[in-house]
């Protein structure tokens, strides 16, 4: 079981590298980007395994319907003037 947990703690950490390195283009550094590099990949994660539980809905569709739903999440984070 030790080696899965590694696994998958390896997968996240990298996950949250490449968010983070990303984001960091249109969010300033602090902690809403920080927020936003923990949530997206884990919210994108459990968005695909709810739209498996759904029956796989629109197949065709599915991936930009989940990408349609990231932005809100970065909106969230940007500092508002």
């Amino acid at each position: 079981m030790s080696d899965f947990r590694d696994l998958i703690d390896s997968i996240t950490a990298a996950s949250r590298e490449v968010a983070h390195r990303n984001l960091a283009r249109v969010i300033p550094e602090g902690p809403w980007l920080d927020w936003a590099a923990n949530l997206i990949p884990g919210f994108t994660l459990e968005a695909v395994i709810a739209w498996l539980d759904a029956g796989q809905p629109d197949p065709g569709r599915a991936a930009d319907r989940i990408s349609a739903a990231v932005p809100g999440v970065m909106a969230a984070a940007h500092p508002t003037v």
